[in-house]
C-alpha cells in the first residue's frame, strides 16, 4: 500500500491565497513603526524595497515560515525582479539573452 499523494503546485495554487495571523504584540510594533498600516482594505504590510504598502496577504507575498509574519520581507513583484537574472537585467537596461540570440542570429546570416 503507498502512501498519501503528495500534491503539486505552489500553496496558492492548492489552496487559494491566504493572510497569515500576525501576533498581537509584532502587529503593535508595526504598526507603531509604521511598517504596516491598516486601512478600509485591511491590513498592508510596507516593502522595503519599492517603498510601497501591499496587502498582507500571499497574494501579494510570498509565505515564508522562518518570517515572524510568515511571509517573505520584500512583496512578489521585487522578488521576482531581484531574484531571476532577465529581470535584473531588464531593471539596469542591459539586454536580456533571448535579445541577445536574435541579435547574434541575424548577424550569421
Amino acid at each position: 500500500m503507498t502512501g498519501p499523494k503528495k500534491l503539486r503546485g505552489t500553496a496558492a495554487e492548492i489552496q487559494g491565497y491566504f493572510s497569515p495571523l500576525v501576533d498581537p504584540r509584532l502587529l503593535r510594533l508595526r504598526l507603531e513603526r509604521r511598517t504596516c498600516v491598516l486601512t478600509p482594505c485591511g491590513l498592508e504590510k510596507l516593502c522595503p524595497r519599492c517603498r510601497q504598502y501591499w496587502p498582507m496577504d500571499t497574494e501579494f507575498w510570498f509565505a515564508n515560515r522562518g518570517t515572524s509574519d510568515g511571509l517573505f520581507q520584500w512583496c512578489r513583484a521585487c522578488y521576482v525582479e531581484f531574484r531571476w537574472p532577465a529581470g535584473r537585467r531588464i531593471a539596469r537596461g542591459e539586454p536580456t539573452v533571448q535579445a541577445i540570440t536574435h541579435q547574434s542570429e541575424g548577424g550569421l546570416r
